[in-house]
């Protein structure tokens, strides 16, 4: 947000819009191989769907900085179990 001087809510929906642009494509590969189960990926739909109808609710009342905080958080969460799974402390 900082580097091109947007504000968070547009930063992080916009990453989020790539990430599933991202995971569209890796899913349209598996689709043509077999290897996705229809009925997990329905669930997995309909949580996106809740979850993404709750933000849009929630978003608008949550200030910037706040956002920031989650965001982060979340990265480095994510971050630190991708870093202990390679190194096969956790599975």
């Amino acid at each position: 947000d900082w580097a091109m001087n947007l504000p968070m809510k547009v930063s992080t929906t916009t990453s989020n819009f790539m990430i599933g642009v991202t995971a569209a494509t890796g899913s349209a590969i598996y689709w043509s191989f077999g290897l996705i189960q229809p009925v997990l990926a329905g669930f997995t739909a309909l949580g996106v769907l809740a979850g993404s109808m709750t933000a849009s609710k929630i978003l608008p009342r949550i200030t910037n900085r706040s956002i920031r905080y989650i965001f982060t958080a979340i990265l480095a969460f994510l971050g630190i179990e991708m870093v202990l799974r390679g190194l096969g402390v956790i599975r």
